[in-house]
């Protein structure tokens, strides 16, 4: 149940991953850059913080990459099981059901609803 909760919210939590890493990856070109300039405003933050900037830049492209993979992961389970979803042929269905049915699980609970009444339709169990 804990695990379903999650998974309806996890796509919006990952684009503020996404914004958190690409913020992260920004600061740490900011400072490898332009160390040994002293600029005002933004770059404030980034001397404040200096001694973890190597850090919070090898954070940020780990969050940058992480979310970037979701995301990309996301989309393509979504745009699987849409597809198949589409088919009226029962066989040809029947054929891809155990990956349709895996790629549900990693989805919002709406793609599990749209299986199930697919399967309604077409009369599998």
């Amino acid at each position: 149940m804990k695990k379903r909760i999650f998974r309806e919210y996890i796509l919006p939590i990952n684009v503020v991953i996404l914004v958190i890493g690409i913020f992260l990856v920004i600061m740490g070109v900011i400072w490898i850059w332009f160390n040994s300039l002293k600029l005002d405003g933004f770059t404030d933050l980034i001397y404040l913080i200096s001694g973890y900037n190597y850090w919070l830049f090898g954070i940020g492209i780990l969050l940058l990459g992480i979310s970037i993979w979701y995301i990309f992961d996301f989309y393509r389970k979504k745009k699987f099981v849409l597809e198949e979803l589409k088919t009226d042929k029962r066989s040809e269905f029947i054929k891809k059901h155990l990956e349709v049915e895996d790629a549900v699980k990693y989805l919002q609970s709406k793609y599990k609803k749209m299986l199930e009444e697919k399967k309604r339709e077409l009369k599998i169990k």
